[in-house]
């Protein structure tokens, strides 16, 4: 009996104490948000640059589309994009628990 009671004691000592779970703090979620966005961007300008590209080697005598699209210029369209797409979001999430 007394084997059991010792064994009962020691289960329930290693089910009782979790081991704390770290807090994320608002400047590191805030940091994660904005990183993923410029990574997302990155590619995103990348995506919009290769494309345009492609347009004016199809299309030379398209004055529309040239001289071309660069990295940055692609990164900042995009990011934009991104933004306006999240403001939107917000936007239909608050509208809709209202």
């Amino acid at each position: 009996m007394d084997d059991l009671n010792e064994f009962d004691r020691l289960i329930s000592r290693m089910t009782e104490s979790e081991p704390p779970v770290k807090q994320q703090t608002p400047l590191t979620s805030i940091f994660g948000v904005i990183m993923a966005a410029s990574i997302i961007s990155g590619i995103g300008g990348l995506m919009l640059m290769l494309i345009n590209m492609i347009l004016i080697s199809a299309f030379p005598d398209l004055t529309l589309i040239n001289p071309g699209l660069g990295f940055f210029d692609g990164y900042k369209l995009f990011l934009m994009i991104l933004i306006l797409k999240m403001i939107f979001i917000a936007l239909n999430n608050v509208q809709n628990k209202s």
